[in-house]
């Protein structure tokens, strides 16, 4: 398959998002941009729009999802990815650019607060 990308939600959105009840996929060859929308994840009440990391091309969808969306809460990483992408320029993916671990969970952390409002 060559140098692939699997797009998904990390640990810490799926814990914080365990009631998934819908996914909407993106369509198989469809080209995107860094920052488009890839797929929407509807969970208790309220709908997120996941953007992709790189710009390239949707080579594979988790169509699992369509009836099974809670596999996004339950198992992010395995069973609960979102889609596969091959990226549009392979040697010049800036990794730079995403979050690693640690500064997912401090982002996660802070947008928690956010939607908490204002300390009391």
């Amino acid at each position: 398959m060559g140098r692939v990308a699997r797009i998904g939600v990390s640990e810490p959105f799926a814990s914080h998002g365990q009631n998934v009840e819908a996914v909407t996929l993106p369509e198989r060859d469809t080209r995107v941009q860094r920052g488009d929308i890839v797929a929407k994840i509807a969970a208790g009440g309220r709908e997120w729009a996941v953007a992709s990391p790189i710009s390239g091309k949707v080579i594979a969808v988790n169509t699992l999802l369509e009836t099974e969306p809670q596999w996004v809460g339950r198992d992010a990483y395995d069973v609960g990815w979102l889609a596969i992408l091959r990226p549009a320029r392979p040697t010049k993916v800036d990794t730079q650019e995403l979050f690693t671990a640690e500064e997912y969970g401090i982002y996660v952390t802070n947008e928690k607060r956010a939607e908490a409002g204002p300390a009391r």
